[in-house]
């Protein structure tokens, strides 16, 4: 197998697949017309064993296409209740990010959290506090 694989340079095999990779995934017409002609390049060198081998990887790639829509069919389109595991929950900034189960599905949530004027309500009370005047019984000293 190596003595073969040795007349078929691994990078126009790799070129192939990645271009067929394209040609399944995201389809367009640049990308099958490449395909084309670098497969007829491929058979007028003789590299009579790429054809197989393109073969196996398109129909892994299939699979696998198939098998993400499959899966994005079965997906709802809302939720309304999520159970939250505890242990995922992860604060970074104003963003808000656990794992949750629904219908024996995982889910990763992320929500931004609001900002309240809490903090500059006390802000303002306290520079109240602080600029109001001595009354005349107690002495205040500047620093």
């Amino acid at each position: 197998m190596s003595c073969v694989l040795n007349k078929i340079p691994l990078i126009f095999l790799a070129y192939l697949s990645v271009i067929l990779y394209f040609l399944i995934f995201n389809f367009n017409l640049l990308c099958l017309i490449l395909f084309i002609f670098s497969s007829l390049l491929a058979l007028y060198r003789k590299y009579y064993l790429v054809i197989p081998l393109l073969l196996v990887m398109g129909s892994f790639f299939l699979v696998v296409k198939m098998d993400t829509i499959k899966n994005s069919e079965n997906q709802p389109i809302t939720l309304s209740k999520i159970t939250m595991i505890p242990d995922t929950i992860q604060v970074n900034g104003d963003l808000l990010s656990f794992q949750g189960k629904e219908r024996g599905q995982n889910y990763q949530v992320y929500e931004t959290l609001k900002r309240t004027n809490i903090l500059s309500k006390s802000k303002s009370k306290l520079s109240a506090e602080f600029h109001r005047k001595p009354s005349n019984s107690r002495k205040t000293k500047k620093f």
